[in-house]
């Protein structure tokens, strides 16, 4: 790394500038491209893998969406934790908790394309995946609005901004499924997705209910003329509820057209 321009900071060198170093008989460079202990400078000085360790996309180079503990809503009785580089959250309230949102570490930008899934992790009933999209309404699930969302009561279901449920009503998923959320800014459309691991296809759903939505196109969103920008991904839930974010190459179908997962990169 270096100082930067103010001579207070110090910051990663970009790649590229990395590797036209000389790094002398001893060094070496661990890029992370092949895996976490394999030396990139030419001079062989690999180290060894002890214990679990492993190659991660968020760097300090490239930050990731993740769950914020810092951006939350209220604090009720209970808080939700997160874990596993705060890609997983969970919910330890009891029923009738206050419902706490919680919010990820970066907003969505005036522009582009986004896109964000869950593991389903179980199917009982009491916490939502979704896009918070009025920072007024501080706690609830979708049915209080400003929160676009999945939503798990008896069965999943979908929630508008509006905290009315879209018309497709109640659909089946099980505990290796994921859910997904394509949130169009440019356009204001917002697409719920719904990834069937035993089926390997991905739905789309409709804000009148069908099956047709097409992020790629723009056809048929979820919701339209939905104001998104400076929005983020969210979550609420109580009773020992949780979502792990999926990350990026772990994605199970082909990207939708224009559409990126939520980093500083491609921000």
């Amino acid at each position: 790394g270096e100082f930067d321009s103010t001579g207070l900071y110090w910051t990663p060198l970009a790649s590229a500038t990395i590797k036209a170093l000389t790094f002398g008989t001893n060094g070496f460079y661990l890029d992370n491209t092949t895996n976490a202990q394999t030396d990139a400078s030419g001079n062989g000085n690999n180290f060894t893998n002890n214990n679990s360790v492993a190659l991660s996309t968020h760097t300090p180079t490239n930050t990731e969406f993740l769950w914020a503990p810092i951006n939350i809503g209220s604090v009720a009785s209970t808080v939700p934790v997160t874990s596993n580089g705060n890609r997983t959250i969970l919910c330890t309230g009891p029923d009738n908790d206050s419902e706490p949102r919680m919010g990820g570490n970066l907003a969505f930008p005036s522009s582009g394309k986004w896109i964000a899934g869950v593991t389903v992790a179980d199917t009982g009933t009491g916490k939502n995946f979704g896009v918070w999209t009025d920072r007024s309404q501080a706690i609830g699930f979708g049915n209080y609005g400003g929160f676009a969302c999945w939503y798990v009561t008896s069965a999943q279901y979908m929630y508008n901004s509006s905290g009315t449920y879209n018309p497709v009503g109640a659909v089946t998923t099980a505990t290796d499924d994921t859910l997904w959320i394509a949130v169009d800014i440019d356009n204001q459309k917002l697409f719920f997705g719904l990834y069937d691991l035993s089926a390997t296809t991905i739905t789309w759903y409709a804000a009148d209910g069908g099956t047709d939505g097409n992020p790629s196109t723009g056809a048929n969103p979820s919701e339209a003329s939905l104001d998104m920008a400076g929005a983020t991904f969210g979550f609420a839930g109580r009773s020992s509820k949780t979502y792990t974010l999926v990350e990026e190459a772990d994605i199970p179908f082909t990207m939708p057209t224009g559409f990126k997962f939520l980093n500083t990169t491609n921000i």
